[in-house]
């Protein structure tokens, strides 16, 4: 089976540049990945302000001392930050949401079953003075079939691509890819 590859750029709502690859995997899978694209452009600017900081102080140690801190600091910082976020479409099975960090190693999924599915929703939120747009899963419990007053019955939302954040646009194909394969 041939796959396809589709690559889209944009921004996120912070203004990082961004990259969306949307992949027709076996089987009629389809994964769409949001990735930053200047996710060292921190700690490059930490590491230029450490050099510059202990060129200029004359050989004194607690300037190197602090440059060092800051640059390790920076670089702590940048292996927490989510580097790039997909969902997996795996059709008659469930969606896999998948959050990478920049360390290999750390990594967080959520996986909704179909049958707990409900509605895809492409929704906007307000922020004191800006409107968020984001996409969410309304995901309800396997076993129950009609809404309920109980909280413990009652759907939830699990929102995507938090991390990343991507802008309207980015989010309106991501939209359209999934409603799609989920036909």
């Amino acid at each position: 089976m041939a796959s396809s590859h589709k690559a889209l750029s944009g921004r996120s709502v912070s203004g990082e540049s961004l990259t969306v690859s949307i992949d027709l995997l076996a089987g009629s899978c389809q994964l769409f990945t949001v990735t930053r694209n200047n996710a060292s452009r921190n700690l490059r600017a930490a590491f230029t302000v450490a050099v510059l900081a202990s060129v200029g102080t004359n050989g004194q140690v607690w300037w190197i001392n602090a440059s060092l801190l800051l640059c390790v600091t920076v670089f702590i910082l940048d292996m927490a930050k989510v580097q790039s976020e997909s969902l997996l479409v795996i059709p008659n099975v469930g969606l896999l949401h998948t959050a990478q960090r920049s360390l290999a190693l750390l990594h967080s999924s959520t996986f909704v079953s179909f049958p707990e599915l409900r509605h895809l929703i492409l929704n906007e939120g307000i922020s004191l003075h800006r409107v968020l747009f984001y996409l969410a899963l309304v995901v309800q419990s396997a076993g129950t079939t009609q809404a309920s007053p109980d909280p413990a019955v009652a759907p939830k939302l699990v929102p995507l691509f938090t991390h990343t954040a991507p802008e309207l646009a980015l989010l309106e194909e991501i939209f359209i890819g999934v409603q799609r394969s989920m036909d």
